[in-house]
């Protein structure tokens, strides 16, 4: 792989001369927050990205809509997951198994204005979720205007804040952080990222990313 400090090659292993059928989906504002059988399910559309060097909006395309869903365990733990393509479930790891003495923690939801407050049985915060409009600075007609993002802050333990960085951008029209992601992949080489299965290969493979919080799912998953 030849460098190119752009992590959509160098990261995500697109394909640099742009000649596969690989496609970035972008997360956009959360269009509903909702309370499930003692979890928050926030409904999530996606836009897909034109397939060039740099980053904007692909109009041709619809938008499509997934779940982030948050679940809290006991008061020190908030586990975040989503499903793409079908029911959203936690993954089954057992890097990731909750241990049996663990029991999940109801939580919430409160609208303030334009800003959604997941509380749990406390009413400790488990997360904010901004829907307000981005107030912007105005630096150089070389920025476009900034793209819809999901705007999310957790508490993993009711007190400290983890949120989700969605305007990390050095040279325009680049964004090197998102705050949340996918990409879809329909090419013939093997993405850098793929999950092993023993047998059955599944049309599609997840795996994430803690660095970025990045979700990516692969649509060509290797034997």
């Amino acid at each position: 792989m030849k460098q190119t400090n752009y992590h959509l090659f160098d990261f995500l292993d697109f394909d640099a001369e742009l000649r596969q059928n690989e496609w970035l989906w972008r997360a956009c504002k959360p269009t509903r927050v909702e309370e499930v059988n003692g979890d928050v399910a926030l409904t999530v559309p996606f836009q897909r990205q034109k397939q060039s060097g740099e980053m904007s909006a692909d109009a041709s395309a619809a938008r499509k809509e997934y779940k982030l869903v948050i679940r809290r365990y006991g008061e020190n733990i908030l586990r975040v997951f989503a499903g793409f393509g079908g029911e959203a479930q936690p993954p089954s790891s057992e890097m990731l198994a909750i241990a049996p003495t663990l029991k999940v923690a109801p939580l919430h939801v409160e609208a303030h204005g334009d800003e959604v407050w997941v509380l749990d049985e406390r009413n400790a915060p488990a997360a904010t979720v901004n829907l307000k409009a981005p107030q912007v600075a105005w630096w150089s007609d070389l920025l476009p205007p900034p793209d819809e993002t999901p705007d999310i802050t957790f508490y993993p333990d009711g007190k400290r804040r983890v949120s989700l960085s969605a305007y990390d951008q050095f040279s325009p029209p680049r964004h090197d952080g998102l705050a949340l992601a996918y990409t879809e992949c329909s090419c013939t080489r093997a993405p850098a990222q793929s999950c092993r299965w023993p047998t059955t290969l599944p049309a599609r493979c997840s795996c994430s990313t803690s660095s970025r919080s990045w979700t990516c799912s692969s649509l060509a998953a290797t034997p």
